[in-house]
């Protein structure tokens, strides 16, 4: 995720001559943080995939467990 903001980053500041490492570095820091990274999971809908209970340990089988 690093890299791709990365390259966005610098694809988005690639014709000014001015930008250095350092300004590359302050955008791809604003773009990933947790409240983007919330949005865009509220946006897959990737809250319909995560278990927001502890599993039943006496039910539980771990995979490769046979």
């Amino acid at each position: 995720m690093k890299l791709a903001a990365t390259v966005y980053a610098y694809n988005k500041l690639e014709k000014d001559y001015k930008t250095d490492e350092k300004r590359i570095n302050e955008i791809k820091t604003n773009f990933i943080t947790n409240q983007n990274l919330h949005k865009l999971g509220q946006k897959l809908k990737l809250n319909e995939h995560l278990r927001m209970d502890d599993p039943d340990i006496k039910n539980w089988n771990p995979a490769f467990s046979n």
